[in-house]
């Protein structure tokens, strides 16, 4: 009974994230009512996992981290943590074996959706701006870091107790056609730089365990990732020393984007900011400071302390794959908006289940 009720609620989880992934982060221009469909989702989301951990034993710390989320949601008031909450919920008692199958199929479905709407027109194929083929999405920046996502999921491998990265030389051969396809054609080298920082970390993860001031900074590289990310904003301007012009390039404009709502508005404890569409295309990349300015200091800092707790808690079990893939996240998401998507990938559920005293112990016993 249980394994048919933990098999049915992976595959409506799988369903709706998929859903609400299709909803979100494909371009329907003209569909503009199509997106308020997501909250609906996300609802389904929030009480189909409620219902679902009714079914699973609960200890005290379990009740007392459910109604840490709750307070979240009562205290910001906030349709992001909201969002985040449910997320967190809906994985609290699956594995990560399950969490990575149902995120590959949450990727290959984006990537179907996308593509048959694009060359159907219901969606457009190209950017406007750029011209360059989208396939369906807001821009190439999404569609280029799912074919990434997909690419690394499509090679890791589960022993039972731990993940590797198994090299097939069909699964080889798709990896070097995104990496190619990413750097020559759509000049997204975030893509390249997150496929870098993943590979360096796994691969030397005899280097991580020996070393602990190797250790401590990547346990609080989210801190170090954010404070840098304001601070550089607070510091740009056009007249900037040539490492900060130099980033600013890199980055495609980040920081002159950053600089501008740095000197425009002010950090808030809780904020509701509205991005508006006028001011630089609607553009504000980078996830701590569109995070820290769009929901405020608080949300920002919860976030940021559950990334810190996660990098513990997979590098003192050793999950070092993951821990790989948090740290490419935590990385890429200083110049992308990759955290705030919690629909492409699980860094934002793994922040707050970070909190969950039961949360990589249960998994040990739940594959």
């Amino acid at each position: 009974m249980a394994f048919t009720t933990d098999k049915l609620y992976k595959r409506i989880l799988t369903f709706l994230i998929a859903s609400d992934a299709c909803v979100t982060n494909i371009n329907y221009n003209h569909l503009s009512t199509l997106t308020h469909l997501s909250f609906f989702i996300v609802l389904a989301i929030f009480f189909i996992s409620l219902l679902f951990d009714l079914f699973k034993t609960f200890i005290v710390y379990d009740y007392i981290y459910i109604c840490f989320l709750f307070l979240l949601i009562f205290f910001t008031k906030s349709s992001f943590v909201f969002s985040a909450v449910s997320f967190a919920l809906a994985l609290m008692y699956i594995s990560f074996n399950n969490v990575i199958s149902i995120y590959t199929i949450v990727t290959i479905v984006q990537l179907i959706v996308g593509f048959i709407t694009g060359i159907s027109g219901i969606t457009p194929m190209h950017d406007n701006l750029t011209n360059i083929l989208t396939f369906g999405f807001i821009n190439e920046n999404p569609f280029a870091m799912l074919l990434t996502y997909l690419s690394v999921y499509l090679l890791i491998s589960f022993n039972g107790k731990s993940f590797s990265l198994h090299w097939q030389c069909n699964k080889v051969f798709f990896l070097l056609f995104v990496i190619c396809v990413n750097v020559f054609y759509f000049k997204d080298y975030t893509a390249l730089f997150f496929l870098i920082f993943l590979l360096l970390v796994f691969y030397f993860k005899k280097i991580i365990t020996k070393w602990k001031i190797v250790q401590i900074m990547i346990v609080v590289l989210p801190i170090i990732t954010a404070w840098f990310s304001f601070w550089a904003a607070s510091h740009y301007s056009s007249l900037s020393s040539n490492w900060l012009n130099m980033l600013d390039k890199i980055t495609s404009g980040r920081l002159n984007i950053w600089s501008y709502y740095s000197s425009h508005y002010t950090l808030q404890l809780f904020s509701n900011l509205k991005i508006d569409d006028r001011i630089f295309n609607g553009t504000l990349d980078g996830s701590y400071i569109y995070i820290g300015f769009v929901y405020g200091i608080f949300i920002l800092s919860v976030i940021v302390l559950g990334l810190v707790f996660a990098n513990f808690r997979l590098l003192k079990n050793k999950q070092f794959l993951l821990l790989a893939f948090m740290i490419s996240l935590e990385i890429s998401g200083f110049s992308e908006a990759l955290l705030v998507n919690m629909q492409t990938n699980f860094a934002i559920s793994f922040a707050l289940l970070a909190f969950f005293p039961s949360w990589i112990h249960y998994d040990g016993n739940n594959h």
